[in-house]
């Protein structure tokens, strides 16, 4: 199950940037963002048919806890932000790169800290290569 989760964020991924960099300038971004969330919400009450609730929706809301809330804002502005950068002429082959990297880094005290896990020297080494890599991204 690892591996097709794997490959559905991959997929989704590329899909995701190639259609954010090609989003009509006319549309409106809020607009275009009530139609991505309206996609989104059909597709996940379709998915209940393959996931179906364990308990009632009120004791599963409650479950939910503030985290889910927390990440619907960081969707929104990942989605927005997105929107807004290709918009501004980010380019599709780097944009990625650069904020993942960025996320990627900025997530290594959050892992160390807070989830207590480890950091390898194979790991250290993957954080410099994304250091260089961003850096020579950089470069013009």
């Amino acid at each position: 199950m690892l591996l097709v989760s794997i490959f559905i964020v991959i997929i989704s991924g590329v899909l995701y940037h190639f259609c954010q960099k090609t989003i009509s300038p006319d549309a409106h971004p809020l607009v275009s963002l009530i139609i991505t969330y309206t996609t989104a919400i059909v597709l996940s009450l379709a998915a209940f048919f393959f996931f179906p609730l364990k308990h009632g929706i009120v004791d599963s809301l409650k479950q939910a806890g503030w985290a889910t809330y927390l990440l619907g804002i960081a969707i929104f502005g990942l989605e927005a932000g997105y929107l807004l950068a290709y918009r501004a002429g980010a380019d599709l082959s780097s944009t990625a790169i650069y904020t993942n990297a960025a996320v990627a880094i900025m997530l290594i005290p959050i892992g160390m800290f807070i989830f207590r896990e480890h950091l390898s020297a194979a790991r250290m080494a993957g954080i410099v290569l994304c250091i260089v890599g961003f850096l020579l991204i950089s470069r013009k």
